[in-house]
């Protein structure tokens, strides 16, 4: 897998947005990027089908949780969250990801990916870098082929914390 290409669908999908990634981050704006997202990936990543809030774990009774884009390959899969920089929502996404993304059938690589777009003043950003860093670590624990990208969001563009 070449995370250069993941990296590059992602930052040409932020830079096709029609109002950029701000302080305020409207469900409007989230779902466009969500679109643009796989899009990208369908058009980028060799034989990649891509979807928005598909059903993560289904098959685990009573779940209803879906991630904002999951993408698969015939190599890997992606499981893709967008969120507000809150270090108590990327920890509780990561652990439910990575839990689905262990009982998921197929045997693939996963490659997951946190997006934070900006929130209030009383966020802050480097207690989510250090979920990052320790979601990183997990989920290399899991399966060493596994990735994980996490950036920030800003304007049309993504500042990128942790990539591995």
């Amino acid at each position: 897998m070449n995370l250069s290409e993941i990296l590059n669908c992602i930052s040409c999908a932020v830079e096709r947005m029609n109002v950029p990634v701000g302080v305020k981050t409207t469900t409007e704006q989230k779902t466009e990027l969500q679109k643009l997202l796989a899009e990208e990936f369908e058009l980028k990543l060799n034989l990649c089908k891509a979807e928005i809030e598909h059903p993560i774990g289904s098959g685990i009774s009573g779940n209803r949780d879906r991630c904002d884009v999951y993408a698969k390959t015939s190599e890997f899969q992606i499981i893709l969250e967008i969120d507000a920089t809150r270090a108590d929502q990327v920890a509780k996404k990561m652990l439910s990801r990575y839990f689905y993304a262990n009982k998921m059938a197929e045997n693939k690589p996963k490659i997951y990916i946190c997006l934070l777009y900006p929130g209030t003043d009383s966020m802050n950003p480097n207690e989510c870098i250090k979920y990052m860093n320790m979601g990183q670590e997990l989920l290399l624990a899991m399966n060493p082929a596994n990735r994980f990208i996490g950036g920030f969001l800003k304007e049309k563009s993504v500042e990128w914390k942790n990539i591995g």
